[in-house]
């Protein structure tokens, strides 16, 4: 009986994995994560550089006036996807904090995008009105005051706040591509396609984010922290004077 029952512990023991695998796969997770962090950094840092076009599409030759202002775009919707799929990863979260059912959870997908839907449809207008710099620090702003809502409020608050930042994508996202293909009328495409895939580096960040701040210091200062981003940003763009004809 004792031969039998080692057998089984020696059987048991080599089908777990052991406690170095374990360390291993924590390591490489890791790892993965922080290269993950660190490109989307380098973009924000020194812009995006264009295979095809073999220079840098965020950064052009020095004295280029518009040159800043392309690296603000660019830097702007690396956040930016951060909002776009701000309520994938903090969605069990909210659905712990506030005890929704799958039904209220989907519906805050919907609030977010009808915001997105209804200011990308009027950005047109508000931008002929107020101006590109304007238009996008204003979007950057309601994107950055959602967030905080959505960290710090009940669920009313939180509801309103997601509607906010969707309104906010709707003010930056058509802006920034317009903005981008005007200021590089020469490669537009490939410009468009360099800032989108920023936006898509923001977008497939924003979970390894959430997943370094939780359990501490907690989801709430995750997003508090790409709020604080979001403001910066904000700032930068009232302060940013684009082309009359961007």
């Amino acid at each position: 009986d004792n031969l039998f029952y080692q057998m089984r512990w020696l059987s048991a023991s080599a089908s777990s994995p052991t406690t170095a695998t374990i360390i291993v796969h924590e390591v490489e997770r890791l790892i993965k994560s922080a290269a993950s962090f660190v490109v989307s950094i380098a973009v924000i840092v020194i812009g995006f550089r264009d295979p095809i076009l073999g220079r840098s599409v965020v950064m052009s030759q020095a004295g280029d006036s518009h040159s800043s202002g392309r690296a603000l775009l660019f830097t702007g919707f690396v956040v930016t996807g951060f909002v776009t799929t701000v309520l994938g990863p903090v969605l069990p979260w909210l659905t712990a904090r506030w005890l929704l059912t799958d039904a209220a959870a989907g519906a805050l997908f919907t609030i977010q995008f009808t915001g997105s839907i209804v200011a990308g449809a009027l950005s047109g207008l508000i931008v002929a009105r107020i101006g590109s710099s304007r238009a996008l620090a204003t979007g950057y702003a309601l994107m950055a005051t959602g967030l905080a809502g959505l960290a710090l409020g009940d669920r009313e608050v939180g509801t309103l706040a997601i509607g906010v930042a969707g309104v906010g994508l709707g003010f930056v996202v058509p802006t920034t591509n317009l903005l981008v293909a005007r200021l590089t009328p020469e490669h537009a495409a490939a410009a468009l396609g360099a800032v989108n895939f920023c936006w898509g580096i923001g977008a497939a960040t924003w979970p390894v984010v959430v997943a370094r701040f939780n359990p501490a210091p907690g989801v709430p200062i995750a997003l508090l922290f790409v709020s604080t981003l979001l403001l910066l940003v904000a700032a930068r763009m009232a302060a940013t004077r684009f082309p009359a004809h961007a």
